[in-house]
């Protein structure tokens, strides 16, 4: 018979094998697809380095073209969202150590520093370093989503039986005495007389200013016939008027600036010297289209 020949028996078996396997590696495929889809859209789930083997084993070219896809491109973004951390050890002095053994919430992850960055999941770790004499430092970090090269640092204080060194002399700084007051000076007269004289100054500028404006006003009311003896056009009688008021202007500018000026240089010359002026005096043309003047502004 077929059967009793061995090649025969050695198909037989292979092809009672096979659909067995493929159904226990379609199981397994599902399995892992379930998981880690659940572990990478969970919104609380911070399992990532788990989810990263569950999607490794469903995007296996084993299980089904669709979930390869899928497994694929979600372990593409696992494996950026997955942090490193790198751990720092150093004395009280900042001397550098290695031979330290860590713990993350009470799991060991590193028996001895060498500087190199280590995986682990995302969130609020407790973080135990020690030392081969027993010594111990705890550090709480929180260790951040796709953040590569997290450094989780801890300085262990000296050993009991080490000296203290001596605290760094301090400097003290000295008081400088307190500077002696001001004796009071009386009444800045001889400021009173510079800005007199600077207001009286301006005062002589403006009537200038009205000055010139009313010969010209008076130019234009002459001008081409309009004012001829006693008679003027309305043109003519505008700028007749406006010439008699700025030559008005003018007399009460000069006048009032000419007795300024007097009494400016009589409190200059009268007032005692009793140390530098104080006072500042600012000066500047004012023109407008029609008016002419100085702005002046002082400070003492």
């Amino acid at each position: 018979m077929l059967a009793s020949h061995p090649s025969a028996s050695l198909a037989l078996l292979i092809l009672a094998i096979a659909p067995a396997a493929r159904a226990d590696s379609s199981s397994q495929c599902n399995a892992a697809y379930e998981k880690a889809d659940l572990l990478v859209h969970s919104a609380t789930s911070d399992k990532l380095i788990e989810a990263r083997e569950q999607l490794r084993a469903c995007a296996h070219p084993s299980c089904k073209a669709w979930m390869t896809k899928d497994c694929a491109k979600w372990l593409s973004d696992v494996e950026q969202r997955i942090p490193t951390v790198v751990l720092v050890a150093k004395e009280a002095d900042g001397t550098e150590l290695s031979d330290v053994t860590v713990l993350v919430d009470d799991k060991p992850i590193a028996g001895r520093l060498d500087g190199r960055a280590i995986e682990m999941d995302p969130g609020a770790r407790v973080f135990v370093f020690k030392t081969a004499d027993g010594r111990r430092v705890e550090q709480h970090a929180l260790v951040k989503e796709g953040e590569r090269s997290q450094v989780v640092a801890a300085t262990f204080p000296k050993t009991a039986g080490a000296e203290s060194q001596p605290a760094p002399a301090t400097a003290v700084p000295l008081t400088a005495p307190p500077a002696p007051e001001a004796a009071p000076q009386g009444p800045p007269w001889r400021t009173v007389g510079w800005i007199a004289g600077g207001v009286g100054i301006a005062g002589l500028v403006v009537g200038s200013a009205f000055g010139i404006a009313a010969i010209n006003n008076n130019n234009e009311s002459n001008a081409n016939g309009a004012c001829s003896g006693s008679f003027c056009t309305s043109s003519g009688l505008s700028s007749r008027h406006s010439a008699q008021d700025d030559a008005t202007a003018s007399t009460v500018a000069f006048v009032a600036g000419g007795v300024l000026v007097a009494a400016g240089v009589v409190l200059v010359l009268a007032a005692p010297a009793t140390g530098p002026s104080r006072g500042r005096l600012q000066l500047g043309p004012l023109l407008g289209q029609n008016s002419a003047g100085a702005t002046l502004g002082g400070s003492w």
